[in-house]
């Protein structure tokens, strides 16, 4: 009985408009106080927010001016000795045949001038390029020539009246390497180049 009283006193139109008016207040405080504290923003990184990360860069040189030396590298000088006088020189060897007189040895032994002929000189030092000289009547090579030491070669353009026993058609003679001379700075004279052309390395060795 007393159950279906309090029923009865809920349904009566006055409870309910104060039910009805309660509920819309206590929607209204809900939505205000959602409001009052809003949520922080969730902001979204775009491309051009992001920072990218520091990376190494090569440092190219862009100008003569710019350009990285090593100052520790040795600095290569020459001294240049203008007209420098090289006596050029050449004897032949005994290559066998029929026993050869002491007058035949002597000759041998002799010294000739290589004159009017073309031989080649190439400094020692790593890099450089040989290079031609021509002698005079006499065998006489006068070239401004740099301090340093050279080898020296036989060239295919040498005088065939000479008597020489040598013959440029012989690859293997024609790229030997006779000898070295060093030139000296100051020193314009008193150098000499011998060619002792032996036996011809293209050609069996005589009995």
């Amino acid at each position: 009985m007393e159950y279906t009283q309090k029923l009865t006193l809920i349904n009566t139109p006055i409870l309910k408009t104060m039910f009805v008016k309660t509920l819309f207040i206590l929607a209204i405080t809900i939505v205000f106080a959602n409001c009052s504290n809003p949520q922080p923003e969730t902001k979204v990184q775009t491309k051009d927010s992001i920072t990218k990360a520091p990376t190494d860069t090569v440092r190219k040189p862009t100008k003569s001016t710019d350009k990285i030396t090593d100052k520790s590298a040795p600095v290569k000088t020459t001294t240049t000795v203008n007209n420098s006088t090289v006596h050029v020189v050449y004897k032949n060897d005994y290559c066998g045949g029929a026993a050869p007189s002491k007058e035949i040895l002597d000759n041998f032994k002799t010294e000739y001038p290589l004159s009017n002929s073309t031989i080649m000189l190439q400094n020692t030092i790593a890099g450089s390029q040989p290079f031609r000289v021509n002698t005079n009547n006499e065998g006489i090579i006068s070239a401004p020539l740099d301090a340093g030491t050279y080898n020296y070669y036989m060239t295919e353009n040498y005088s065939k009246t000479t008597g020489i026993s040598f013959s440029s058609s012989c690859k293997i003679w024609l790229a030997r390497c006779f000898g070295q001379v060093t030139i000296i700075a100051g020193q314009t004279g008193g150098y000499k180049i011998l060619f002792n052309f032996g036996c011809n390395p293209c050609e069996p060795p005589r009995p």
